[in-house]
């Protein structure tokens, strides 16, 4: 099904016992260190990076918000869609959001889900102030920031034209990682 070449040969010619070398690297990382909300944009198999980075997110800052919207052509094309939604049960501060309707991702759905991160953000901020005012100790909130940040996993075309959208809607370029796979 893929045109990428290196997925191609891996399904279609691939044998058994071949030898592959594998490189390991690259500068899509999750960022530990940055307080604010996070937004995952996986297209298709995209969601592959971008399920380590969930998992790890929820697993170490549940209480900040982070958003994921995935999106595939199929219903059937959703890899680790059980994996998910089981975690997206148990956490409050996550939204998962799972599209089929359409191969891109809808620019409406991205500047609402923006608007809901940086609530939520507003939101955790406000909760950790106490009542006279002043900072609270909570050290997660203290320097907290409003302004997501997003990565963006996907097929080529519908990568670029969600970063695009997501610079259009307010976000600057450099709060907006995108892996380029292909």
């Amino acid at each position: 099904r893929s045109r990428h070449p290196c997925a191609s040969w891996l399904h279609e010619a691939a044998q058994p016992g071949d030898e592959i070398a594998v490189r390991v690297g690259g500068t899509f990382t999750y960022d530990d260190g940055d307080p604010g909300p996070v937004l995952l944009v996986a297209g298709g198999i995209g969601i592959t990076p971008l399920l380590s980075m969930f998992l790890h997110h929820t697993a170490t800052r549940p209480d900040v918000p982070l958003c994921l919207i995935y999106s595939a052509r199929e219903p059937e094309d959703f890899a680790f869609r059980a994996t998910l939604e089981a975690r997206a049960q148990n956490i409050h501060a996550l939204k998962l959001v799972v599209t089929s309707r359409e191969p891109r991702v809808d620019h409406r759905l991205l500047r609402a889900e923006l608007e809901s991160l940086r609530l939520a953000s507003v939101h955790l901020r406000q909760r950790a102030r106490s009542s006279d005012g002043k900072a609270s100790l909570m050290p997660r909130y203290r320097h907290s920031s409003t302004t997501p940040l997003a990565y963006v996993c996907g097929p080529a075309s519908m990568s670029e034209d969600v970063c695009a959208a997501l610079i259009d809607e307010g976000l600057n370029a450099d709060r907006v990682r995108l892996e380029r796979w292909w």
